[in-house]
């Protein structure tokens, strides 16, 4: 079947046959691990939907348990859809979350040096925000399909480079309900026709609650440019929370790489469950 050509009925079935079919190549299948607030076993899978002319893959995990649930889209680094991020899917899922995370590297695959980060950087200089936008707003489309999700009531969460397009999404749409940003950049280096504009030049227009995750010793992303994040949140009258952690590394909550703070990591996750129960099931 041509997947750029689903009716809503075949996007509803494809999404519960995809979560549903347990013997998932990623090894996951069902869960009956609880996290410290959440009872909820899991289903996840990969599955396939389209994308700004072309086929997405993505993660999904949702609570096994039948019902409606909010969502949240996971925005993976700038490595792709790794391990770590498909974990902190799973941990959504069992706090009563459907989670998805889109691998917005599809096109590219296969990736060579895929644990390089600075053949990682070029790559992603290459690829237009206005694709990855796209296929975010894609996403929204495939989970407003899903029978499982409360359409109305959908949150994103983006780590490093997912942090700064989980910002412009909510500059871009009205869909999203809350995000949070994990060590994004706020500002390019420069901006360029593939990457016209970065957080701080979108804040006017962003249409959601904002959480930012932030550390202080982070060479990416000084604290002067989170300075300026919030005064720009303030001055714009945005709801938004702020944390900058002291003393704090780039991607301190990964707790895959040498930079994972655990005491901070922890802090950083309780904060975001606060912040979308507020936001997404409150």
């Amino acid at each position: 079947m041509d997947k750029q050509k689903f009716s809503r009925r075949d996007f509803v079935r494809q999404g519960f046959k995809s979560l549903t079919s347990l013997a998932s190549d990623l090894g996951f299948g069902a869960s009956g691990q609880t996290g410290a607030s959440a009872q909820s076993a899991v289903l996840s899978a990969m599955a396939d939907y389209p994308g700004d002319g072309a086929t997405l893959s993505a993660f999904i995990a949702r609570p096994e348990k039948p019902g409606t649930y909010p969502a949240i889209i996971v925005i993976h680094e700038i490595f792709g859809l790794v391990d770590h991020i498909k974990d902190v899917a799973t941990r959504f899922a069992r706090e009563g979350y459907v989670a998805i995370a889109p691998h917005l590297f599809s096109r590219e695959e296969p990736i060579p040096n895929r644990t390089d980060l600075q053949a990682m950087r070029q790559l992603i200089q290459t690829i237009p925000d206005g694709r990855i936008l796209s296929d975010l707003n894609a996403t929204i489309q495939h989970l407003s399909v899903l029978h499982f999700v409360n359409a109305d009531r959908i949150g994103a969460i983006g780590f490093c480079m997912g942090g700064l397009y989980a910002f412009l999404l909510a500059a871009q749409t009205t869909r999203l309900r809350a995000i949070a940003d994990f060590y994004g950049r706020v500002v390019y280096p420069e901006r360029t026709p593939l990457k016209p504009e970065a957080p701080l030049d979108a804040v006017e227009r962003v249409n959601c609650p904002v959480l930012g995750i932030f550390g202080d010793a982070d060479p990416v992303i000084p604290v002067a440019d989170v300075d300026r994040l919030r005064e720009g949140l303030q001055r714009h009258q945005k709801p938004f929370e702020i944390k900058v952690y002291p003393n704090a590394p780039h991607a301190f909550f990964n707790d895959t790489r040498e930079s994972y703070r655990p005491d901070m990591a922890k802090d950083a996750w309780e904060r975001t469950l606060s912040f979308f129960w507020k936001y997404l099931r409150g």
